[in-house]
């Protein structure tokens, strides 16, 4: 009798089990987290002006959708914005449309004033242009900036004359603000931000702007 009772148990704990394989295999499959919604243009510029970065004066928002329809930025947010950020509007007089970001294009720089002129960029963004006087020869560029002087041939190579440009620009900003860059090769993009600015960039888009140049 007993091993009738067994037998018996152990079918009817095969069955349980079975049940519930099959109400397991056709519960409902967790609907997976809805995605975050990307931000619209208007928010990125509150954000990035929130951060330091904001529009030149006399450029306007109309501007950045005559560059680039206004899903654009949508579709690739942040990163779209902050390039649009370092060049310069395509009306005269081609101000920038951001005052501490430009574009550094690295396959263009292999004259000396195309030297001076990346470098006058720089100091503007980084807002030191005031302390930065520079000379060119046919064959050279000399600048100084602050108590630093260099002379430099175009023919070093392009990314070495950028690191020592780059080096002088961050030696002379004040306390506290620091350059940032975007990769975008051959292009750089280039922003002049607090630690404050950088952390809330970096918390909307984490990684995409850089602490050390990328050359």
């Amino acid at each position: 009798m007993w091993l009738k009772l067994l037998v018996i148990g152990i079918v009817l704990a095969l069955f349980a089990l079975a049940i519930r394989a099959v109400i397991r295999a056709n519960r409902p499959a967790a609907r997976p987290a809805p995605q975050r919604e990307a931000p619209s243009l208007d928010e990125q510029l509150d954000l990035l002006a929130e951060a330091g970065l904001t529009l030149s004066p006399g450029v306007t928002r109309t501007d950045l959708t005559d560059f680039g329809p206004e899903e654009t930025y949508r579709h690739d947010p942040w990163r779209l914005l902050l390039l649009t950020f370092a060049i310069r509007i395509d009306r005269p007089p081609h101000t920038p449309f951001c005052p501490r970001a430009c574009l550094l294009q690295r396959d263009a720089l292999d004259t000396p004033e195309a030297l001076a002129a990346a470098l006058r960029d720089l100091a503007r963004a980084a807002g030191v242009d005031d302390r930065l006087h520079v000379t060119t020869t046919t064959d050279r560029l000399s600048y100084r900036l602050g108590d630093t002087a260099r002379d430099i041939s175009p023919d070093t190579a392009t990314d070495d004359i950028l690191h020592a440009l780059l080096d002088d620009i961050a030696a002379a900003l004040p306390a506290g603000r620091h350059l940032a860059f975007l990769d975008h090769d051959p292009q750089v993009a280039v922003f002049c931000l607090s630690a404050q600015g950088h952390t809330l960039i970096d918390t909307a888009a984490p990684g995409l702007l850089l602490r050390t140049p990328p050359l």
